[in-house]
């Protein structure tokens, strides 16, 4: 038997696994540029949110934003959600995440936790599988 082919939408985390110094731009004034970044929610199905080395207000203001779309959104339940902790390690993320038990973030009532993947060291393609499983299985 056959396996089918993979699903369009696992292909741009398929580029971002082979190459993990993929970071996507957009040139723009921010009011655009969050425009732009609600209407890649609405018609995507899973976010990854990649922190490295960027303020945790920063990390925050795009989860916030992402509950914020989610909830417009009819099937904005169910959608996959996931953090990926990289390099380097600081207070805030072994804090705040790394001492999460179930790698599983509680975050707004009505919404399943975001799933926290990664450790804080260099980028390991394999930590996600996680959310490729996680998104495999939505309907």
């Amino acid at each position: 038997m056959a396996l089918p082919a993979k699903p369009t939408w696992l292909k741009p985390l398929e580029v971002l696994r082979a190459d993990p110094q993929t970071v996507a731009t957009q040139p723009g004034e921010p009011e655009e540029l969050r425009e732009v970044e609600g209407e890649q929610i609405d018609d995507s199905d899973a976010a990854l949110i990649y922190y490295g080395t960027a303020k945790d207000v920063w990390i925050w203001r795009k989860r916030q934003n992402l509950l914020k779309v989610l909830s417009r959104k009819p099937t904005g339940r169910n959608y996959a959600r996931a953090l990926y902790l990289d390099a380097p390690k600081d207070d805030i993320k072994a804090r705040v995440y790394l001492n999460i038990a179930d790698r599983r973030f509680p975050e707004r009532e009505g919404f399943p936790p975001l799933l926290v993947l990664g450790d804080c060291e260099d980028f390991q393609p394999e930590k996600l599988d996680a959310f490729i499983h996680l998104i495999e299985k939505e309907p």
